[in-house]
């Protein structure tokens, strides 16, 4: 009886330990979204890429009309390994107005030409990207 007792209690107490440890072991995530604008006034179709520094984990979103992006890992998941990121932009408007396409192509290179790093945290990550029109 005393025998059955004492593995009882260690079938217990090596379930706990390994209810702790996986608990402890589950990687944390976080999401990203946020507006992307160019002098204080929203833009539209900015790729906005998100690339870890340790991991092999990178995340992308295109802002809307408004300027608002949402950042999406793999196929269609929000969720992302917390850390730092390496922060990049893209254009990605259709050819219709070339003149104001080559202008944002040309912000965003110079946006890309000085490397901005984010660490993203667990829970929601708001990023407002503001691009500056250097030909002022």
């Amino acid at each position: 009886m005393i025998q059955r007792l004492k593995n009882i209690v260690c079938f217990c107490l090596l379930a706990c330990l390994v209810a702790v440890s996986l608990t402890g072991c589950s990687a944390s995530t976080g999401t990203i979204e946020g507006t992307v604008t160019v002098d204080g006034k929203p833009v539209k179709g900015v790729e906005v890429i998100f690339r870890h520094k340790e991991l092999p984990a990178e995340g992308s979103g295109v802002s809307d009309d408004s300027g608002a992006y949402r950042v999406f890992y793999g196929r269609a998941k929000r969720d992302l390994p917390v850390g730092d990121y390496n922060l990049s932009l893209g254009v990605m408007l259709p050819e219709e107005s070339e003149e104001s396409s080559s202008k944002l192509r040309r912000q965003v290179k110079q946006f890309n030409d000085s490397p901005r790093t984010e660490t993203i945290e667990s829970g929601t990550n708001v990023i407002t990207i503001e691009v500056a029109d250097s030909a002022k």
